[in-house]
């Protein structure tokens, strides 16, 4: 007799039609990695593909913790954010037109 987003079928808890996996259950590391191979992507993709299926305490800090000791991932993935230096200004010109610039995008 579970509660109202708990359910039993075939043997298997459900919480909210999903999967529910304990933390310390053995299949949790196995799911995990099928669910991050299928493209090693940011930690929020993967925890958007994992909670279709599955629901476990925690979640987001497991793969968070999954994510971080794949090699895969950290040979890929680098830090996006670059100190920012001094901000200058920009040099005033001494006559009209000296200097024009273009931008290809």
């Amino acid at each position: 007799m579970l509660g109202d987003p708990w359910s039993l079928m075939d043997g298997m808890v459900l919480y909210n039609k999903r999967l529910y996996l304990p933390s310390p259950s053995p299949l949790l590391p196995e799911i995990l990695a099928v669910v991050h191979d299928v493209g090693h992507d940011a930690i929020e993709k993967i925890l958007h593909r994992f909670r279709k299926d599955f629901h476990t305490p925690c979640a987001q800090t497991t793969i968070q913790d999954f994510v971080c000791h794949d090699i895969t991932c950290r040979q890929k993935k680098t830090k996006h954010l670059h100190l920012a230096g001094p901000l200058l200004p920009l040099t005033v010109l001494s006559s009209i037109w000296s200097d024009i610039s273009m931008d290809f995008i």
